[in-house]
């Protein structure tokens, strides 16, 4: 779960999307570990899976990721 988490947050996508891409996306398919012929989880696993009550820190984490992902392309930019 985590991976899709990261997955979402670097590219900005929804759960749906993230889920679509990592279907037919060979490069979502290397970071997931999964075989070409894999399923994917359902884009609904997502959202159940940040309403744990782990919720807090999941959401924490992606928040920081997309700040630590932001601050990178600024310094890329400079």
């Amino acid at each position: 779960m985590f991976k899709y988490l990261l997955l979402k947050a670097i590219f900005d996508v929804s759960d749906v999307e993230v889920v679509e891409r990592s279907k037919y996306d060979k490069s979502f398919k290397y970071f997931l570990e999964m075989a070409p012929e894999d399923p994917v989880i359902d884009a609904s696993s997502l959202t159940k899976f940040l309403r744990l009550p782990l919720q807090g820190a999941t959401t924490i984490i992606a928040f920081n990721l997309k700040r630590i992902l932001k601050l990178l392309n600024e310094k890329e930019g400079n």
